[in-house]
Order: structure tokens, then sequence, then C-alpha cells
């Protein structure tokens, strides 16, 4: 996992299925642990699981392992599983 490529703030966003406004806020705030390459921000997908982990109570040792596509990104497969909202009627 040491080799995994870093996310970008867009990642973090469709990983965690938020919208921007709320994604910059846990960054600004120190909430989610960043790295800045000069003027831009990633994320090592490990402290983002991490993170996810310690909000929702689980062990980091109970994570299942991240499936990897052949560029280093998550799949789809291993998005976040948040119930998906239909418009009302």
């Amino acid at each position: 996992m040491a080799d995994e490529a870093l996310w970008t703030v867009q990642d973090l966003q469709q990983y965690l299925r938020v919208g921007r406004t709320l994604t910059w806020t846990l960054i600004a705030r120190g909430e989610i642990p960043v790295v800045r390459v000069g003027r831009a921000i990633r994320l090592r997908p490990a402290d983002v699981r991490a993170w996810t982990a310690r909000q929702a109570g689980v062990a980091e040792s109970e994570l299942p392992p991240p499936s990897r596509t052949g560029d280093g990104r998550r799949s789809s497969s291993s998005r976040a599983l948040a119930p998906r909202r239909n418009p009302p009627d």
C-alpha cells in the first residue's frame, strides 16, 4: 500500500460522496490529514480510510484491503457504501 497513488480533493469527494463545501470544510478544520505538493493538496488513501473508520467506530485492522485498478486508484467497487437518494416525486 505504500506505493498507492495520492488522491485529489475530487477523489475524496467521490469516495465520501459529499459535496465540495463539506470536503473543503473538513480539510480546513484539519479533520482529514492532507499532503501539500507545492500549492496542490493531495491525500493518502490509507489516511482517508483510517479517518473514515474512526468516524464509523471501526478498528483499522478490521478494514478490508483496498481494491485497486491498474493506475493505482481505487475501483468503483471500493467506494463508500452510502444509500443513494432518489429525488421526490
